[in-house]
């Protein structure tokens, strides 16, 4: 009952540094202290919550939200940073894994399939290139067509 406090208390505090030390300067303390540092605090706090205390339901949103912050920070400072859309599906892919590392049932699946679907997007070849064809010749259908397919899906599952 005890670790149940961890994420407000972590989140308090870390969130009063950050404010804290908004009114110092250091070296880099403009790219630093800015809201990608906020997306981070917030995503260490969801991480202590889900491993000291067993919330396992809080690592997602925990590494989403780390991962974020860790890209959007290397976008800022690091020259040469990968800034392409698969980013985002390895970030959620990497959360998934983590989810099933810790709990050996949930997410194996999804985190092996969008971590694929961006490793694919990353190489120079990508068997993705054919489908935008594809779904460029359907103009503006494609979407409602993969709703159907989504919908289909729901159906038959029950």
């Amino acid at each position: 009952m005890k670790n149940q406090a961890i994420y407000p208390g972590m989140m308090l505090i870390c969130i009063g540094m950050y404010f804290y030390l908004q009114s110092y300067t250091f070296p880099f303390s403009a790219q630093i202290m800015s809201w990608p540092s906020l997306l981070l605090v917030i995503g260490l706090c969801f991480l202590f919550q889900a491993y000291l205390s067993r919330d396992y339901q809080f690592i997602i949103p925990g590494w989403l939200l780390t991962g974020l912050a860790i890209h959007f920070h290397g976008l800022s400072l690091v020259n040469g940073w990968p800034n392409h859309w698969a980013i985002f599906t390895l970030i959620l892919g990497l959360s998934f894994l983590c989810v099933y590392g810790k709990t050996k049932k949930d997410g194996l699946l999804l985190g092996i399939l969008f971590s694929a679907v961006s490793l694919l997007m990353f190489t120079s070849f990508s068997p993705f290139h054919y489908l935008q064809k594809l779904f460029s010749v359907f103009g503006n259908l494609w979407p409602l067509i993969l709703i159907a397919l989504g919908l289909l899906f729901l159906y038959k599952h029950k």
